[in-house]
């Protein structure tokens, strides 16, 4: 829900963002006065940018082909996603990668597809940079990332980043240029040589710089996933007031630390309204910001837009791993295939879907599964399965009994499954498996 306009209290109570029917129900307090007031630069709108066919495959288990990075393509653009990271000018398969995606018409506007450059000497380097954009134009692409791998610390260094964007710009007039500032965080090696705030003012004086020449979007990266919560955002904030509030603001974030989406999401909280994500995830050592579980909690949780089919998530998550052969943990939020196997709270679920009423609208979960394209799975494992739910399960199916079958039952029903642990198999008896159980032994 995109709030027009700042809100009292009393509004907002009345208009309960925090719920919405058949969807979430999230935690109202997202919404007191005192909360928001942290994050005045809250965006309405969060744009996506998705980087699985580049930053994806560097993971060390992942591999797409050709044709399959063209229906993932296809995919994205139907789902939303409004740019593409293909990877790399110089890389004849990442360019042969954005070549086949144009020729197949899988994409629509406004998908575009970005191909990148890295910066390094830029003043020996300045002709190098101008031919990647140009090549990248010559291929197709509508937007061209030059990366900036070393903080420009004189005045001719600087120009020479003004002019490289002048001349795209100016050349190029209709493309998409997003600047990369990489370790954004910063690192050892940097921050030994220059200082801590040394480091961080010359790297807003470059996003200043670019995007007054026209460089459409700033894109910040945390390369070694080592930024806290509060610092992302603390960093976010200041590249927001660096860059005025018309451009964008592009987040790349590792899970070193296991913080990706943690820190894409308070980077958000400063100002950025451009995410760069991974389906499932995958990326460079731990991975990056998981494309599901960012948008999912952008849209659910702070009311914000991301243009994403949120429906197709699940859809496009399975094809990446059989695609991939790199597969997720099992309870992977959003996206595992068992994340809504309920077992714990099966006894109650139970008796709900024989009632035919919702889980989600019984508060028995936070989201409903149903609008990223998941389904509920009840389990029954050694807790669960004791005489009150067989005795459930027998007046359901309408089975004459004892107390005596109850009890055979349950003692068949937990041998199973230490059964199927020595076996190494999945140990939790499915709903029919319980009511054909009960059907052979109550007959």
């Amino acid at each position: 829900m995109v709030l027009p306009r700042k809100l009292n209290e009393q509004e907002i109570e009345k208009l309960q963002p925090w719920y919405k029917p058949g969807k979430w129900f999230t935690s109202p307090a997202t919404w007191f006065q005192e909360v928001r007031a942290m994050s005045p630069n809250l965006p309405k709108k969060v744009h996506i940018q998705e980087t699985t066919l580049r930053e994806g495959e560097e993971n060390v288990s992942v591999s797409f082909t050709l044709d399959q990075k063209v229906e993932i393509a296809g995919k994205l653009s139907t789902m939303g996603v409004e740019c593409i990271d293909c990877g790399y000018i110089g890389n004849p398969y990442q360019e042969e990668t954005a070549k086949r995606i144009l020729a197949a018409k899988v994409i629509k506007s406004p998908t575009k597809l970005i191909l990148n450059r890295m910066c390094g000497d830029l003043i020996n380097n300045l002709d190098a940079l101008k031919a990647a954009a140009d090549r990248a134009v010559e291929i197709g692409c509508g937007a061209f990332g030059p990366v900036c791998l070393q903080v420009p610390e004189t005045p001719s260094q600087m120009k020479a980043y003004e002019d490289l964007t002048y001349y795209i710009k100016k050349t190029h007039p209709g493309l998409h240029v997003s600047f990369g500032i990489t370790m954004a965080s910063g690192s050892f090696r940097v921050l030994k040589n220059l200082g801590m705030r040394k480091y961080h003012t010359l790297q807003l004086e470059l996003a200043k710089i670019i995007t007054q020449a026209g460089a459409d979007r700033i894109s910040i990266a945390d390369t070694m996933g080592c930024a806290s919560p509060s610092a992302w955002k603390f960093i976010a904030s200041d590249f927001r007031k660096a860059i005025g509030p018309d451009k964008g603001l592009t987040l790349h974030n590792h899970n070193d630390f296991g913080l990706a989406v943690g820190n894409a999401v308070s980077g958000v909280e400063g100002g950025a309204d451009w995410l760069d994500v991974v389906i499932c995830g995958l990326g460079d050592r731990a991975g990056n910001t998981s494309f599901e579980e960012a948008v999912l909690a952008l849209e659910g949780i702070y009311g914000i837009d991301t243009g994403i089919k949120l429906d197709k998530l699940y859809d496009l998550a399975q094809y990446v791993q059989k695609a991939s052969g790199a597969y997720t943990q099992h309870w992977k939020a959003v996206i595992g295939d068992r994340v809504w196997a309920e077992s714990s709270h099966a006894a109650g679920l139970i008796n709900l879907k024989r009632e035919g009423k919702s889980f989600f609208e019984a508060g028995m979960e936070a989201w409903n599964p149903e609008i990223v394209g998941q389904s509920h799975q009840l389990f029954f494992g050694k807790v669960v399965i004791n005489p009150s739910v067989v005795e459930g399960f027998l007046k359901y199916l309408k089975l004459n009994y004892t107390k005596d079958t109850i009890d055979k039952i349950v003692g068949a029903g937990l041998k199973e499954i230490d059964r199927r642990a020595a076996a190494g198999q999945d140990r939790w008896l499915t709903e029919e498996e319980l009511n054909d159980l009960c059907r052979k032994m109550a007959k």
